[in-house]
């Protein structure tokens, strides 16, 4: 069986959900092959023609993300992970849309917290990287000091085994799994 190139995979796969999730809601007959441009090439994608159609054609997705904000951010951090420009984000919202649900200034502004965090993550990772021991101070001032930024107590922490590293996980997640690697 040959392989179809990234493009084309990701063009059958997006015309499978969108049938998919159009059954019952648009007929057939409504709708269009359209083309959208994306990192991997072009995507075609069926497109509901609404010029035919009796009446407008007003997609769910933009009533369901006016309610769900912290989503559609969520969205917009996930496209631009994998390579959209801000430019690509915003037209594809409106494409699946149908209206403009995000200005390029809100998509900057999310991609702009994106990039802080990505910053401070590299801040703690350069903290770990100046821990010149593996003292069980050292550990429990880097783990305290991810929780005081936010992080919750995790299901389950993996450590090489050193013994001031298991202390202090022991001491900063009680309820947490010890795993070694």
């Amino acid at each position: 069986m040959r392989k179809l190139p990234p493009s084309k995979r990701m063009s059958k796969a997006m015309r499978e959900l969108l049938e998919q999730g159009t059954e019952g809601y648009i007929p057939r007959e409504f709708l269009r092959l359209g083309k959208q441009l994306s990192i991997k090439g072009e995507l075609e994608l069926l497109i509901p023609q609404v010029r035919q159609a009796p009446e407008p054609f007003i997609p769910k997705v933009a009533q369901f993300f006016k309610g769900h904000t912290d989503l559609l951010d969520r969205l917009v951090v996930e496209m631009h992970t994998r390579g959209l420009s801000t430019r690509d984000i915003e037209d594809t919202l409106v494409m699946l849309t149908g209206e403009k649900v995000l200005s390029k200034g809100s998509i900057s502004r999310v991609t702009e917290a994106l990039w802080r965090e990505c910053q401070a993550f590299g801040d703690v990772a350069d903290k770990l990287m100046a821990m010149s021991k593996e003292s069980y101070e050292c550990w429990l001032e880097f783990l305290r000091d991810l929780v005081s930024r936010g992080l919750r107590p995790p299901v389950a922490v993996t450590s090489d085994g050193t013994p001031g590293s298991i202390k202090a996980i022991e001491t900063v997640f009680p309820r947490s799994v010890g795993l070694r690697c």
